[in-house]
C-alpha cells in the first residue's frame, strides 16, 4: 500500500512539472463549452478529474468492505462469548460400565 502512495506522490509531481512547463495558451470545446485557457490549468484541470472519477470508483468496494468487517468483527465477538460460556460450562461425563475394566477382570484366571 505504501507503494502505492510513493507511486501516487510521483505520478502527481510528474504531472504538474509537466502542465507547469506547457503553459501556451490552448483552445478547449468540451460539448457546448469553447473557452481558452492555458494548457498548465487544463491538464491540471483534466489530473483532478481523472483523480475524482477514480476515488469515487472505488467508493463502492469500500463500502463493502467495511460492511464485510463489521460483520465479521461482530461474528468475532460472538463466537469468543460461546467459547468463553463453552469454558465456563462443567463438563458431565458418561462412562458405561461395560467400557471400564475392574480389577478382578484384569486379573489372570487360574
Amino acid at each position: 500500500m505504501f507503494i502505492l502512495f510513493i507511486f501516487g506522490l510521483v505520478l502527481g509531481a510528474l504531472t504538474i512539472i509537466f502542465a507547469l512547463q506547457n503553459f501556451v495558451p490552448v483552445s478547449v470545446s468540451f460539448l457546448a463549452w469553447d473557452f481558452e485557457a492555458s494548457l498548465a490549468l487544463v491538464l491540471a484541470i483534466a489530473a483532478l478529474a481523472g483523480a475524482t472519477v477514480g476515488a469515487l470508483l472505488t467508493i463502492p468496494g469500500t463500502i463493502r468492505n467495511y460492511f464485510k468487517f463489521a460483520s465479521l468483527k461482530k461474528q468475532n465477538k460472538d463466537l469468543e462469548k460461546s467459547l468463553e460460556k463453552e469454558k465456563n460450562t462443567p463438563k458431565i461425563v458418561l462412562v458405561d460400565a461395560k467400557d471400564q475394566e475392574t480389577e478382578t477382570d484384569s486379573l489372570p484366571r487360574v
